[in-house]
């Protein structure tokens, strides 16, 4: 599910997120990844404009931060944590401290303004 999904966030839900932390700006393979695992995340996007060689002005949608993508917390810990592992390309999970055991979570009620 991509953050295209209308129900990335209902009014009565109160699942928990997590912050991923991409490297080498790999947020297209990362993205595909998350869908081929059927795992819910949103990507924060605004309009761009680009002026291209020709000067002509071009909008375009990107993210507003290049390395970064909050992934529904729609398994436990450990099974999230496995699947991400898995991905060939380098992401972390966002935690307090550096050595945190646990990743950060983020609650709904935050990812609500975020996402609306």
């Amino acid at each position: 599910m991509t953050q295209h999904n209308a129900s990335l966030l209902s009014t009565d839900d109160d699942t928990p997120w997590y912050a991923l932390r991409l490297l080498n700006r790999s947020m297209k393979y990362v993205t595909l990844y998350l869908d081929e695992q059927k795992l819910t995340y949103f990507v924060p996007k605004h309009y761009r404009e680009r002026i291209d060689s020709e000067g002509k002005k071009h909008r375009e949608l990107v993210p507003v931060v290049a390395n970064l993508v909050f992934l529904k917390k729609t398994k436990d810990e450990k099974e999230l944590t496995e699947i991400i592992s898995q991905c060939k390309y380098p992401v972390y999970f966002l935690r307090k401290q550096r050595f945190a055991p646990h990743p950060c979570e983020i609650p709904s009620s935050e990812m609500k303004e975020l996402i609306y």
